[in-house]
């Protein structure tokens, strides 16, 4: 039973860090479309932003 709620605790800890992991890349997304959105950025730009991040 122990061993199960080690598990679990693990789970919950590493969907904690894939929500954050979303959370962010959600983030860069929106900030990609905005400054696609503002200039209308070369696809070889947009790719050397996210290579760098």
């Amino acid at each position: 039973m122990e061993r199960i709620e080690q598990q679990l605790g693990r789970t919950e800890r590493q969907i904690e860090q894939l929500i954050r992991i979303i959370a962010h890349l959600n983030e860069r997304v929106i900030y990609l479309e905005k400054k696609t959105s503002d200039r209308h950025w070369q696809e070889s730009d947009i790719m050397q932003f996210v290579m760098k991040r």
